[in-house]
C-alpha cells in the first residue's frame, strides 16, 4: 500500500490532493482540499489524520503502508521536552516518567529529561497499528522506492496534456485528476509494485547505490521528525 499526495494549480489556488494505491489497485479514497498559498499549505496533521483514517476503514486486509516523510505524516504522540520548554513543562514530564530532586535549575532538568529519552510513538503508526496494519517510511529524498510515484508521473503528463482543453475552472482541475486515475487498472499498479522490487533487489545486492544519510532530522516545530 503507497500513498502519496499531489499539487494541482489552478486560478491562482492550490489543491492539495491526496490518493492511495496499492499491488491490486487504487484505493477509493479520494481528497483534495483547496489553497490559495504554497507547496502542501493546504495539508495539516488533523486533515492528513482524519483522511488516513478513512482510507484505514476502506483496507479489508492487513497491509504494509509506505510513507514519505512529510511533516504531517510524522506528527509525535510523546512529545519530549527541548530547550523551548518552559520550566514547569519540563517538571511535568519528569514527574510522569523518572525521579527528579525538587527545585533542580532548567538545564539539570533537561540533561536528565534527554539522559531518559524515549522512542518517539507516531500518531500515524498507531492508528495504523490499531485497525491491524503496519507503516513503513521510507528514507527522505529516496522517492524512486515509492509504487505511486509512477502512477503519479503518468498521471501528471496526463493532466498537463489534457487540463487545457477543457479549462482551468476548479471542477475542470479536479475532474482531470479523477478522470486519469479513474483510469489506471489494476495491472498498472502490479507493474509498478514488481517494478520497485526489481529495485530495491538490485540496492539490497549493492547494484544500486544508495547514499548515506543521517537517520533521524527534526523540524523546527519540534514535534515532527523525518524519520528512517
Amino acid at each position: 500500500m503507497d500513498l502519496r499526495s499531489r499539487i494541482a494549480k489552478s486560478s491562482g489556488k492550490t489543491y492539495n490532493i491526496l490518493h492511495a494505491g496499492s499491488r491490486h489497485g487504487g484505493c477509493k479514497i479520494f481528497s483534495s482540499k483547496s489553497k490559495s498559498e504554497g507547496y502542501h499549505d493546504g495539508i495539516g496533521h488533523k486533515y492528513f489524520e482524519d483522511w488516513f483514517q478513512k482510507l484505514l476503514n476502506d483496507l479489508d486486509k492487513s497491509s504494509l503502508i509506505s510513507l514519505d516523510n512529510e511533516p504531517y505524516h510524522s506528527r509525535i504522540k510523546n512529545k519530549q521536552p527541548t530547550s523551548t520548554w518552559k520550566n514547569k513543562d519540563i517538571t511535568e514530564w519528569l514527574v510522569k516518567n523518572i525521579y527528579f530532586e525538587p527545585g533542580s535549575l532548567k538545564q539539570e532538568l533537561l540533561h536528565l529529561a534527554r539522559a531518559n529519552k524515549q522512542d518517539n510513538q507516531y500518531v500515524i503508526d498507531e492508528l495504523a497499528e490499531q485497525a491491524g496494519h503496519k507503516v513503513l517510511c521510507l528514507p527522505p529524498y529516496h522517492c524512486q522506492f515509492n509504487p505511486i510515484e509512477l502512477i503519479w508521473s503518468q498521471t501528471k503528463n496526463y493532466y498537463d496534456k489534457h487540463i487545457g482543453k477543457s479549462g482551468y475552472r476548479e471542477e475542470a482541475v479536479l475532474n482531470m485528476w479523477e478522470e486519469y486515475l479513474r483510469q489506471v487498472t489494476p495491472k498498472n499498479w502490479s507493474n509498478c509494485f514488481s517494478y520497485l522490487e526489481k529495485l530495491l533487489q538490485q540496492w539490497w545486492r549493492g547494484e544500486y547505490l544508495l547514499e548515506e544519510i543521517e537517520p533521524i532530522i527534526t523540524t523546527s516545530s519540534g514535534d515532527s521528525y523525518i524519520r528512517f
